[in-house]
């Protein structure tokens, strides 16, 4: 197989192209060769999760690191996005069964409306960086 990294582009767009309609045959062709566009890129991108770094004395060797580093940037992210999730539910149930519903509606209302007032300055800061500088 075929190395699809770097410079693997997905095939441009015509203006005037029409697009399958979504039940003819064409439309589950074009949906399954996508389908394997996708696929050989997640293959491709599985040899560049590893913990070594590539050698950087070659042109190759420092643009598989750079994708290596995104790859595992991007990996560290959807982790880290995946344990605020779970966090945060088990925080939510935890917090109901000890406050009860009603607390909890009125505890998460004084939340919500601390945290629009904090967002929602109403161009006070801006105006004010303005007015100063």
């Amino acid at each position: 197989m075929k190395n699809s990294l770097p410079g693997a582009e997905p095939p441009p767009v015509v203006p005037g192209e029409e697009l399958p309609l979504p039940g003819s045959p064409l439309a589950t062709l074009t949906g399954f060769l996508r389908l394997q566009w996708m696929l050989d890129r997640a293959l491709a991108l599985k040899g560049l999760m590893r913990l070594q770094p590539f050698d950087t004395s070659t042109q190759q060797g420092r643009s598989r690191e750079r994708y290596r580093r995104a790859a595992l940037t991007a990996l560290a992210s959807v982790a880290a996005r995946a344990v605020t999730i779970v966090t945060s539910l088990l925080t939510v149930r935890l917090t109901i069964r000890y406050l009860g519903a009603e607390r909890y509606g009125l505890w998460m209302t004084a939340t919500s409306v601390v945290s629009l007032l904090m967002f929602a300055d109403f161009g006070i800061g801006n105006g004010l960086m303005t007015n100063i500088s």
